[in-house]
């Protein structure tokens, strides 16, 4: 670390902000996975060029659209819409303005600081979700059989069509 207090605490900030951006990147992908499962259960797509095709769509993606793809894949309760809701504007708003809105705030240690609670907050919120996600894939998998084998034959099986 730095023997600039300031320089210091503005490292923490970018570190804190990178751990929580891979959080939201961990929970993006469990949100695609669990929009994926219900594909699998329908037996669609049902060749690689629709597969390849739903795969691009869901990777190419905002947090929002894969949301909006939830909704009739998954009963969703109200609870855990209201996650979904949080963590949406939550992302959107680190990712897509957090520097520029706070440009003002980096200049002193206390500021800085207070950065740095925000985005670990975020963090926070972002992994309830990533285990919310992750824990209504569970469920389905076990519900109805499915394994990483079983959703690797999936994809084997329509790669091959």
């Amino acid at each position: 670390m730095s023997d600039d207090p300031l320089k210091a605490a503005q490292t923490v900030l970018y570190y804190a902000f990178g751990k929580a951006a891979e959080v939201a990147q961990l929970m993006e992908k469990e949100l695609v996975t669990l929009v994926l499962i219900p594909a699998m259960l329908r037996k669609t797509p049902v060749n690689s060029i629709e597969l390849d095709g739903l795969i691009a769509r869901l990777s190419k993606s905002t947090l929002g659209q894969l949301l909006k793809e939830l909704d009739p894949a998954v009963q969703v309760n109200a609870e855990a819409a209201a996650i979904c809701a949080d963590v949406l504007a939550r992302r959107n708003a680190m990712m897509h303005r957090f520097f520029t809105a706070n440009s003002d705030k980096l200049d002193t240690v206390e500021t800085v600081n207070v950065l740095i609670k925000e985005i670990e907050d975020n963090e926070r919120h972002f992994g309830g979700a990533y285990y919310t996600f992750r824990d209504i894939n569970r469920n389905l998998e076990s519900k109805y059989g499915i394994t990483p084998k079983s959703i690797a034959a999936f994809l084997q099986a329509v790669s091959t069509v």
